[in-house]
């Protein structure tokens, strides 16, 4: 499983600094993307396209840092593979 824990520690620890605000980075928000859409029917479509355009302006974004169960990880790929088409 994941913990939720877990990634709110990753979310926090790769947030950037943007003019003394702290920002999620591009895998924190992928990360979280994934997250919502996993836990809501009513997120899960804008979730996802979210994520696929996130990817095709990141193609090779690493995500093996983040606590990602294989939901996240199902959808993750599904959503490379999209980004990539």
């Amino acid at each position: 499983g994941c913990s939720g824990h877990a990634f709110g520690m990753g979310l926090f620890a790769t947030a950037v600094n943007h003019d003394g605000l702290k920002v999620a980075s591009l895998e924190g928000m992928v990360a979280l993307k994934l997250y919502g859409a996993a836990n809501s029917t009513r997120r899960m479509h804008r979730d996802l396209a979210d994520v696929v355009a996130m990817l095709e302006r990141a193609p090779e974004l690493d995500m093996s840092g983040w606590p990602l169960n294989i939901e996240h990880l199902t959808a993750l790929e599904n959503c490379r593979k999209h980004a990539k088409s």
